[in-house]
């Protein structure tokens, strides 16, 4: 009988605890929310960005300079295969310029960024759950000359070619790099970009 009611007084007591834990805490900012952002189906892939869109709803309504951006909020990317398994990009950085354009128009490639000065990841599509379990290694897209600064705005241009800006120095650039020739162009350069750059129908310019 005694041993009853002990058991039962625990029971009470670790499950008023946890109905306690589940409540907010005064002074404690509860979790940012964790909702799926942006989906993209390439080929047997499907890319789900992640993060809280009130960050990004915040900033536009604040008039930030940059707020326009969609990924704004998305703090990591996951991959869902073909037969459902799930597996996320690991990032050294939560704060990146976020690209929702990874993959090739003929989802034969993907590029993913890795750090906010680089590099880029890039493997083929068929190679990604690999590249993620670490069991095969991506080439990595690094922006030349001194290193540091800002890459942001990766596109596909083609099939084979990768475009993105890199900001640094109060300047900014525009690099092509080539899957066949594995070599880096230098398409756009400015020496003051405060506001930023971006692209045109016509090319690229700058944000005044």
């Amino acid at each position: 009988m005694f041993v009853r009611v002990v058991l039962s007084l625990v029971l009470v007591v670790v499950s008023a605890g946890c109905r306690k834990s589940s409540q907010p805490q005064p002074g404690v900012e509860p979790f940012a929310r964790d909702e799926v952002m942006h989906t993209q189906t390439c080929g047997k892939v499907t890319a789900n960005w992640y993060g809280d869109p009130t960050d990004r709803d915040s900033l536009k309504n604040q008039g930030v300079l940059g707020s326009t951006r969609e990924s704004i909020g998305v703090t990591r990317v996951e991959f869902r295969f073909e037969d459902g398994h799930v597996a996320r990009y690991p990032t050294n950085d939560s704060w990146l310029e976020w690209s929702y354009e990874v993959f090739s128009p003929d989802c034969a490639y993907v590029a993913l960024l890795s750090d906010r000065s680089g590099p880029y990841h890039v493997v083929r599509v068929s190679e990604l759950d690999e590249m993620l379990g670490g069991r095969v290694k991506p080439i990595e897209i690094k922006a030349p000359g001194t290193t540091g600064g800002i890459l942001t705005d990766s596109k596909w241009v083609s099939n084979d070619e990768l475009e993105f800006f890199r900001h640094c120095c109060g300047g900014s650039q525009v690099y092509r790099w080539s899957v066949k020739t594995q070599r880096m162009t230098e398409v756009f350069s400015a020496d003051s970009t405060p506001s930023g750059i971006r692209r045109t129908a016509t090319g690229y310019e700058v944000i005044k």
